[in-house]
């Protein structure tokens, strides 16, 4: 699926081709940089340590941390509709190769690809000033930021590097429908002004559920280069298909930490972490209530983890 283009008026502004990217699997290595040491000859006796397994606390006190606070009452925010992508301000080649690789990360977390022609959902600007275009858009194009409270909105324009996004849901019953439609129709009881079509409770799963209706993500056209089209992708996806609060994953090994201004060494793609997110969040029902699918989610990351082999060192031999 090729990423389409959608322009936004004077906020972008030019922008020069990205800099040619090279896989460091091609590129020449140094004969003494990052070589490994020489073998010991000598007859050592072999030391093996067993690394231990994901702790289970760990993975979930993360997932706890980048998710949004909401209501208990409340499910996570996702797409319930199929999702298509729209950016603008790279070269076409390079926005191309992006896209392909956010489509692939969406089909494998469970989402629908909208298709050609579709109406984009998911809109990605790169722009020479990330603080100048966010508050042009909210001056000229304020109706992106939906109906957030100004308190709201500064935490989206005041965040931190050189990313800002935000995403745009509304409350609709277990079964997707918007507010108060077919009410008049089919009688259905209504709550808050939410259609329900099920009067019984459950401790399991909410009577509504919260659809994502749009994503938008400004990045800093400086900050990606140096930076793989597969690294600002996956970023990408981890910042339009979830509500994220990155700044809580400094330090760990996820995507989310490649624009960190310490991170020497960033992971070149999603991590298991990763993938178990955004597979634990679109697995199962849309209604399913946050605490129970921060579970879910701590579950699929654990489950997606590689098998820990034992680690084997060398000890040099007692005389």
């Amino acid at each position: 699926m090729r990423l389409g283009l959608i322009a936004i008026g004077s906020v972008l502004l030019s922008m020069p081709a990205l800099a040619q990217e090279a896989s460091k699997a091609d590129a020449p290595k140094s004969a003494t940089a990052g070589a490994l040491p020489k073998p010991n000859t000598a007859a050592d006796p072999i030391v093996v340590t067993t690394l231990k397994a994901p702790d289970r606390a760990t993975v979930r006190n993360l997932v706890q941390a980048i998710t949004p606070v909401v209501p208990f009452e409340e499910p996570l925010p996702r797409f319930d509709a199929p999702v298509c992508f729209a950016s603008t301000g790279l070269d076409r080649p390079t926005m191309e190769r992006i896209g392909d690789r956010l489509a692939e990360n969406a089909m494998l977390a469970g989402l629908q690809l909208a298709g050609s022609g579709c109406k984009p959902n998911v809109a990605i600007l790169f722009v020479n000033d990330v603080d100048r275009a966010v508050k042009m858009l909210l001056a000229r194009r304020w109706w992106l930021f939906g109906d957030r409270l100004p308190a709201e909105v500064r935490t989206i324009t005041h965040e931190a590097g050189p990313v800002r996004a935000w995403s745009n849901s509304e409350l609709r019953s277990a079964q997707g429908m918007p507010r108060g439609e077919a009410v008049l129709a089919k009688n259905l009881p209504v709550n808050e002004g939410v259609v329900m079509s099920s009067p019984t409770a459950s401790r399991i799963e909410a009577r509504v559920q919260r659809d994502m209706l749009v994503s938008i993500v400004l990045v800093e056209r400086a900050a990606v280069i140096g930076k793989t089209t597969t690294q600002v992708a996956d970023y990408l996806s981890m910042r339009t298909l979830a509500v994220i609060r990155p700044n809580h994953a400094s330090g760990r090994d996820s995507i989310l930490t490649l624009f960190d201004a310490d991170m020497t060494e960033p992971p070149e793609a999603l991590t298991v972490f990763d993938r178990g997110y955004l597979k634990g969040l679109y697995a199962g029902n849309a209604n399913q209530y946050a605490a129970l699918k921060i579970g879910k989610i701590t579950r699929t990351i654990l489950a997606g983890a590689p098998p820990r082999v034992p680690a084997v060192t060398a000890r040099e031999h007692p005389e």
